[in-house]
This record gives structure tokens, sequence and C-alpha cells, in this order.
């Protein structure tokens, strides 16, 4: 299952992927594994709450790594 199939999933919506280009000298990080996103990276904005993913960190993470998004995977336990 690809990035646009999780986002449809969880929000009913087809999102693209975005490319993020940085014109800051404070570096923007991903939500999920906490790294700068370089210039042209592919990166997913969620949805629900508009943090900025590496588009391979909203895959693997499956959803927003924001802990309590809408877009967040479900915790077991």
């Amino acid at each position: 299952m690809g990035i646009g199939d999780w986002i449809k999933k969880l929000t009913g919506k087809q999102i693209p992927t975005r490319v993020l280009v940085v014109i800051s000298t404070n570096p923007v990080e991903c939500a999920y594994c906490h790294t700068p996103i370089k210039t042209g990276s592919y990166v997913v904005q969620c949805p629900f709450c508009y943090v900025v993913h590496h588009a391979a960190c909203w895959e693997e993470g499956k959803g927003c790594g924001v802990f309590g998004c809408k877009c967040s995977p479900k915790r077991k336990g």
C-alpha cells in the first residue's frame, strides 16, 4: 500500500505527495524520524495537523508521527 493509499484510507481523500522547498535557515524536521528534511525531498504533509514527514517515514510509520493526530496509527495496548 503506497502513501496515497494510506492517506485515502485514513481521510477518504486522495492527497498528493509534495516536494518541499526549504527557504529557511531553520531546518524543517520530519515528525517521524526527527531529522532535517532536505530541499527537493519527497514529503507528505498531514491533512489534519499539517505537520511534514519524509514520504518514506509516513509510509513506514503508517501515517502521521504526531501522537493523537487523526492520521496517526492506532496504538495497541
